[in-house]
């Protein structure tokens, strides 16, 4: 849900006809090809119908006559499925000032929404994991533990747009909505990934001092790789802006939720693309106790975290570049903005290349005690 101030842009205004039969809602808009268009709040406030109480005939009049006083070219009605008397009757009297688009009714928008929320077979993500390791104790109570991992994060949550008419290559044309739902936009589907992975590799060495001496001490090492495997999401906006942007072996997004559906962000200062601690490069863990007499107990610790990726680097285009038009209007016919139609581009080649690494986090930690 969003406020009244930000469900109208620069180039919209609300249309509303109060009347004794009930209120109409609706908004008017400049497309991108110049012609000026109607259309239900629904796109923006999740209303089923614009039009709403007991005498929809005489609101019916009352909307003609107002939307009759407006220069609009396109007038859409979600909520009136062409078959229902009441369309016969509306439609005709607002056609003589322009097209009017009719949609299905809030019965079965809701019906046929549900219907598509959740694919088949969705079930729980996997992970595929080998490891090959050797451990050795030797002398002085000393142990070593070495081992490479091979980690690979499958079928994770993903949503996926079936309402969208996507084009079937890149550099082209957004179709528009209605594969669903005509009068709605972007309807997600959760799915299970079956396009993309999270490769993990890893190397952990760790060497351990027991207890003897007075002294004891435990050193972990950790070196990482990691990388994209597959392609993009089927309905991502980079796939058709960008598609040879994919690769990265440096930040990878979090490996939980849903958060591949839109790579290149819609909306700025999301942190799903940013979420560096499972893919930083290296860690080193140090530390040991040294019981002295007296009772006197010394002990430390040293941990350096590798910094985190900064994530792809991304920028956007100057307001009306030309680059945007080979997507079709930013605006779709039934007032949705095209998804394809985004400034924001990635400024490498790929999505790994020039990414900034954070400086190395460093925790020292000193103890000293005498017990009496």
């Amino acid at each position: 849900m969003v406020s009244a101030h930000e469900a109208f842009g620069s180039d919209a205004e609300p249309v509303v006809v109060d009347h004794a039969g009930g209120l109409a809602a609706l908004t008017r808009y400049q497309l991108e090809d110049g012609r000026v268009a109607l259309a239900g709040m629904e796109p923006m406030w999740g209303f089923a119908c614009p039009m709403v109480g007991p005498d929809p005939e005489g609101l019916s009049a009352a909307t003609a006559d107002q939307a009759g006083s407006l220069s609009w070219d396109q007038l859409v009605l979600p909520g009136f499925p062409e078959d229902l008397a009441l369309a016969r009757r509306v439609a005709p009297a607002l056609a003589r000032f322009g097209s009017v688009l009719a949609g299905p009714g809030i019965g079965r928008q809701v019906a046929s929404i549900a219907d598509f929320e959740f694919a088949e077979g969705l079930h729980q993500p996997r992970v595929d994991e080998f490891i090959l390791g050797f451990r050795r104790q030797f002398p002085g109570q000393m142990s070593l533990d070495i081992a490479g991992i091979s980690r690979s994060y499958k079928d994770n949550w993903a949503r996926v747009d079936v309402n969208g008419i996507y084009p079937s290559g890149p550099n082209q044309p957004f179709g528009g909505f209605g594969k669903i739902d005509p009068a709605r936009g972007i309807i997600f589907q959760q799915q299970n990934n079956s396009w993309s992975t999270l490769e993990y590799r890893a190397v952990e060495v760790t060497i351990a001092k027991n207890l003897s001496n007075r002294f004891q001490a435990l050193v972990g090492l950790n070196r990482q790789w990691q990388h994209f495997g597959g392609t993009w999401n089927p309905t991502d906006p980079a796939r058709f802006i960008q598609p040879g942007a994919f690769a990265s072996d440096r930040l990878l997004y979090m490996p939980r939720g849903n958060n591949e559906n839109t790579s290149l962000p819609i909306n700025f200062g999301s942190s799903v693309h940013t979420y560096g601690p499972t893919w930083q490069k290296y860690s080193t863990r140090f530390g040991g106790s040294y019981h002295a007499p007296f009772g006197i107990t010394m002990s430390g610790s040293l941990t350096i975290l590798a910094g985190p990726w900064s994530g792809a680097l991304i920028d956007r285009l100057p307001v009306g570049d030309p680059q945007l038009a080979v997507f079709g209007p930013a605006r779709t016919s039934n007032g949705q903005n095209n998804p394809l139609s985004t400034r924001a581009r990635f400024v490498n080649a790929t999505r790994g290349e020039g990414q900034v690494q954070a400086p190395a986090i460093k925790t020292l930690g000193l103890n000293f005690n005498k017990s009496v």
